[in-house]
């Protein structure tokens, strides 16, 4: 069985009652601060490769990672860097994960035009899509196939999408109707 594999998860954790972006801005490494075209604070974290977006609300968010550990690297590191330039920090709050992508190879061609008869398609917004949007149980996942075999999922948790492609790909390898 092919394995699934995390391409991105996005979390979110409050850090702080309030956050000064502009000033922060000016003391922070790799921080981009348009306030003119979204009140957000961008920071680019090169190990692991992430981008923290810091709110003035004191929510952080945090992409790119590709696992828990990894986002927890990322929230530690951004907690280190804003302790240093005094921002008072909320007790430490859990994670949640807001977002999820992950994908699988089947190692082997999808007869899209067969699949399109048997499986829950949803309707591309673009027409020359090259792929499927496919329906899953979870009504927040989608997953996309590709003629080459290859599934990208897209929903709620690591869970959901590792769940949803792992359902999906054993039946299409088995050759199961679903």
């Amino acid at each position: 069985m092919p394995e699934v594999q995390v391409e991105n998860i996005v979390i979110s954790c409050p850090i702080a009652q309030h956050l000064d972006l502009a000033t922060l801005a000016s003391a922070l490494t790799h921080a981009t601060y348009k306030p003119e075209e979204t009140p957000v604070l961008m920071v680019q974290v090169p190990q692991p490769r992430a981008a923290v977006f810091l709110f003035d609300s004191g929510e952080m968010k945090v992409t790119g990672v590709t696992s828990l550990s990894e986002a927890e690297e990322v929230v530690s590191l951004m907690d280190q860097r804003l302790s240093l330039l005094g921002v008072s920090k909320n007790k430490r709050a859990m994670l949640t994960v807001e977002h999820a992508v992950a994908s699988l190879h089947l190692g082997m061609p999808l007869p899209l035009d067969e699949l399109r008869k048997t499986l829950q398609v949803v309707p591309a917004e673009q027409p020359d899509f090259p792929g499927l949007m496919v329906k899953t149980e979870d009504p927040n996942t989608v997953i996309l196939l590709f003629d080459s075999g290859k599934m990208v999922a897209d929903g709620p948790s690591v869970e959901a999408v590792t769940d949803a492609l792992t359902v999906l790909s054993s039946r299409l390898a088995s050759g199961m109707k679903t």
